[in-house]
């Protein structure tokens, strides 16, 4: 492929990606057939890079990291991004991603069909309170899951279910599941497929220890 092609193509997968992300709130802006099949993890990863600089506001390492994660699960096939930064009527909550899955076999198959995704670029670990807020919000809406994409974790220790993992225990057992996803676990997968085998990985995890699977 000549160099001209292939700045042309580069330039229209990231004209394509701005457009997906400037999408309205709580319109459909999954990228099923807006992207090559290469390209949503590069730009997961340059999203997470953003996520991790330093130089950038909060507000701006925040938005970085939901921009990851939306690239990440809209690659997967059936999955959607239904809505991004949703507020409920009372004001009260927010919500960063609200992900619909169809369950394709190829997919998040063994995960229900509404998924509430928050993101957290803090460089301390998730702590109690996040925790159970985020749990309370599943909850609230009747859902089954809840994924937290973090930067550094959550306190405490599964194998002695203190601290965040003790929330996440609990919430578990009143039937609110909980999976925690580390920002390193995502830059280490390069595919759609790795990330389906992260997450069901996580939820039998879940499932088998009663709190969040292992983090990374």
């Amino acid at each position: 492929m000549g160099r001209s092609k292939v700045e042309k193509n580069t330039a229209t997968v990231l004209k394509d990606a701005e457009s997906v992300l400037s999408r309205p709130v709580g319109r459909d802006f999954s990228m099923q057939g807006a992207l090559p099949d290469q390209a949503p993890y590069g730009l997961v990863h340059s999203e997470l890079r953003r996520a991790a600089d330093r130089a950038l506001t909060a507000g701006e390492r925040g938005r970085a990291l939901e921009n990851a994660a939306a690239y990440a699960f809209s690659a997967v096939p059936g999955c959607e991004v239904r809505g991004r930064r949703t507020i409920d009527p009372w004001q009260s909550a927010e919500i960063d991603l609200l992900v619909g899955n169809r369950k394709r076999e190829d997919g998040l198959f063994y995960l229900p069909e509404i998924i509430l995704v928050e993101c957290k670029s803090s460089v301390h670990p998730v702590p109690v309170p996040d925790v159970r807020d985020f749990a309370f919000k599943v909850k609230h809406r009747d859902l089954k899951l809840g994924i937290l994409i973090v930067a550094a974790g959550a306190t405490g220790a599964r194998d002695r279910r203190s601290a965040a993992h003790h929330t996440a225990a609990i919430a578990a057992a009143l039937g609110t599941r909980i999976l925690l996803v580390t920002t390193r676990e995502l830059m280490a997968i390069s595919t759609a497929g790795e990330f389906v085998e992260l997450l069901h990985e996580k939820y039998f995890q879940l499932a088998a220890s009663g709190t969040f699977g292992a983090d990374g």
